[in-house]
């Protein structure tokens, strides 16, 4: 007995073979997956070294300020317990100084007036263009900057009374200073009026 044939509108479609990832879809994959990991190590890494940056700067800062605070007292004593105040005509005890002007030619032993002597009392850091630090001559004028970039900020006992004026007017810190200079830095924000950033000489 003959099998009944199935109309063709009635028979069923052949499947579908299935068609795996083509050769370059899994390599764009693989390669896209690599990159997206490594970009996660490098912002993990730049995370974890930015805190170690900015000690490393602050650290740099520190050492200037000793250096340069050591080569004031320096000259202090090579010319008799005196101060270059001709380099600082205004001789006020309340006035935040800037490390830039010609008086820096004095601790480089550059100038015969105020250092007749010709001492080199300062060696400045070279500058780095990286991060605008360290010492330059700008437009004939010396500039000595910080980590970031801003002359460093000091104060002189023109009185000779062994006392200056703190700058640092927060409540609970000590109205003077005992010392004959004193020198900080702005810090990152580059801002002198906020003290939580600033990095001093005397504490």
């Amino acid at each position: 007995m003959d099998t009944p044939s199935i109309p063709p509108q009635l028979q069923p479609f052949p499947p579908t073979p299935r068609k795996g990832l083509s050769t370059g879809c899994i390599i764009g994959l693989v390669i896209g997956i690599g990159l997206v990991f490594v970009v996660a190590v490098v912002t993990v890494l730049a995370a974890l070294a930015m805190p170690a940056y900015s000690t490393v700067r602050i650290v740099q800062s520190r050492s200037v300020m000793l250096s340069f605070v050591m080569a004031m007292k320096s000259y202090n004593v090579e010319y008799e317990n005196k101060l270059p105040v001709e380099g600082f005509p205004n001789r006020d005890e309340h006035e935040l100084l800037r490390t830039r002007g010609a008086f820096l030619k004095m601790l480089f032993g550059q100038d015969d007036k105020l250092n007749p002597r010709m001492i080199q009392f300062f060696d400045p850091p070279p500058y780095r263009a990286n991060n605008d630090c360290g010492y330059r001559v700008v437009n004939g004028e010396p500039i000595l900057t910080d980590p970031w970039g801003e002359p460093y900020y000091f104060m002189l006992d023109f009185s000779g009374n062994g006392v200056i004026s703190n700058p640092d007017k927060r409540p609970g810190q000590p109205e003077t200073i005992l010392g004959m200079i004193i020198v900080f830095s702005s810090g990152p924000d580059r801002d002198p009026s906020t003290w939580k950033d600033n990095i001093v000489s005397w504490r």
